[in-house]
């Protein structure tokens, strides 16, 4: 077992130390060759040129310019509630940009693989949560500053692949619905409001019997309970690795019995019944967020207060 782990730390370390070698060449080349930037610079803004022409002549660029806008209200909000100290806007963005490059393929080419294998259709009902964990898991393998991380710093991270997912997600709803978000039995189904948290969830406005939260919420929980199972496996044993599980179990039967409402065999359904159809999610999470954050402050306070002691004792003694 030690083998094992000595052997996937090398490579960790192997290829953490490649990725920053080229990273540095990079830095090099471009502190050698500044018509690199210049280039760089100059096609920034000819694209922005072209979107602002793209906004006036083509209706689709508007369409997403407002799916845009929606996506960077949901990152913002849950920018200002985590207020990380560690992890940077620029950081953050990249984790928004690997749920559009990264989770979206990977979450495509495994339906589309699985659906040639063993047939059905494709829609039919999967899950892309643990595709949306991937780019926490990959930071968590390779940063450095992994082990400084905070809960918040895990909720906005885990948030923020499923924001760049879900932007993919609406905006290709957007394109090819024409009623987008409505549906004929349910009436509204999709909310983007601008006062709720978190909007962009899924619940039918005539006699609602279940929603099903956005997907930044559903990564952004497990992520949190990610968090939690490493800041105190120590305190609670290993079995506090099972927490963030059930809660991926649990996100992954939200999203399937929504998607497969009429579909599913009963006994799914009476589960999902039983966690609360979907209504409990964005609360437990926040309830686990802020409990975890109160214990971090009372143990902090704790080991102030111990260290105090003994700085005060030797003195008291004279």
């Amino acid at each position: 077992m030690d083998s094992i782990t000595s052997s996937i730390a090398v490579i960790r370390t192997r290829i953490r130390d490649t990725v920053e070698g080229i990273y540095r060449v990079w830095r090099e080349w471009i502190g050698r060759y500044p018509f690199i930037a210049k280039v760089y610079h100059l096609f920034s803004w000819l694209s922005l040129l072209v979107l602002v022409l793209s906004l006036i002549l083509i209706e689709e660029s508007r369409t997403m310019l407002v799916q845009y806008l929606w996506t960077f209200y949901v990152l913002l909000q849950f920018w200002l509630l985590s207020r990380s100290k560690t992890v940077t806007w620029k950081q953050v963005s990249l984790f928004v940009l690997s749920g559009i490059l990264l989770v979206i393929p990977l979450t495509n080419g495994t339906m589309q693989g699985l659906h040639l294998i063993f047939g059905g259709r494709t829609n039919d009902t999967w899950s892309e949560e643990i595709y949306k964990l991937l780019p926490l898991g990959l930071y968590l393998f390779f940063s450095r500053k992994a082990t400084s991380l905070s809960l918040s710093d895990y909720v906005v991270l885990g948030a923020a692949p499923g924001i760049g997912f879900q932007f993919m997600e609406e905006l290709s709803r957007r394109l090819v619905q024409s009623n987008y978000g409505v549906s004929f039995l349910g009436g509204k189904t999709l909310h983007w409001e601008f006062f709720d948290l978190f909007p962009g969830y899924f619940e039918e406005s005539f006699i609602p019997t279940m929603m099903n939260v956005t997907h930044p919420v559903h990564s952004a929980m497990i992520a949190l309970g990610i968090g939690i199972a490493f800041r105190y496996a120590k305190r609670l044993s290993r079995w506090a690795y099972a927490f963030p599980v059930l809660l991926l179990l649990w996100a992954i039967l939200n999203h399937a019995a929504w998607n497969g409402q009429n579909r599913l065999p009963e006994w799914v359904l009476t589960l999902h019944e039983w966690t609360g159809e979907g209504y409990r999610t964005e609360s437990f999470s926040w309830s686990c967020w802020l409990l975890g954050c109160s214990s971090t402050i009372s143990i902090c306070i704790e080991s102030v207060t111990v260290f105090r002691f003994w700085r005060v004792r030797p003195s008291s003694t004279h």
